[in-house]
Formats: C-alpha cells, sequence, structure tokens
C-alpha cells in the first residue's frame, strides 16, 4: 500500500510540472523559442538566461508562451539546458 500511495504521488507530481512547462519568444530575438517547466519569474528568467547564452545578445523581453516548438528555417529551439531540438512540447 504503501508504494502505491508513493506512486500516485509520483504521477500527479509529474503531471503538474509537465503542465506548467511553457514555450517562451522574445521581443528581440525572433528566432529563438525556449521551452522550460514552469511559468512563474524565476522560470522566465532562466529561458531569458538561455536565449542569451545561445545567442551571445540581450534577447529582450519575453512576449509570449506557447505549448510547443518546431524549429524550421532560422528559428531554433532550446530546451532548459540550451540544447538545441528539432521539435519540444511543453504542455
Amino acid at each position: 500500500m504503501k508504494k502505491l500511495t508513493i506512486l500516485i504521488l509520483f504521477v500527479i507530481t509529474g503531471t503538474f510540472f509537465q503542465l506548467s512547462a511553457k514555450c517562451f519568444g522574445f521581443s528581440k530575438n525572433k528566432e529563438i523559442t525556449v521551452c522550460i517547466d514552469g511559468n512563474n519569474n524565476a522560470a522566465r528568467q532562466q529561458a531569458q538566461s538561455i536565449c542569451k547564452a545561445n545567442s551571445g545578445n540581450d534577447c529582450g523581453n519575453i512576449t509570449g508562451y506557447s505549448g510547443n516548438c518546431s524549429a524550421s528555417g532560422k528559428k531554433k529551439c532550446l530546451d532548459a539546458s540550451g540544447s538545441e531540438k528539432k521539435s519540444l512540447k511543453a504542455d
């Protein structure tokens, strides 16, 4: 019974964190989208830091978010580690 309770808590917690993930776009760099867990100020600052580290420049303010990103042409999708991916789904 104890193992079942732990499993249920793990599933609920995992689902919560998946639902809160977002892919952020930026005002000064339309070519980069960063997908990370969270939608609070700390997550937004982390996304801006990842964008800046990848581009070498300030990416500007976050202009919005979505639940996914698909790379095409010059558009890049970055995950929380800053790695480029062809496709990311946050929600």
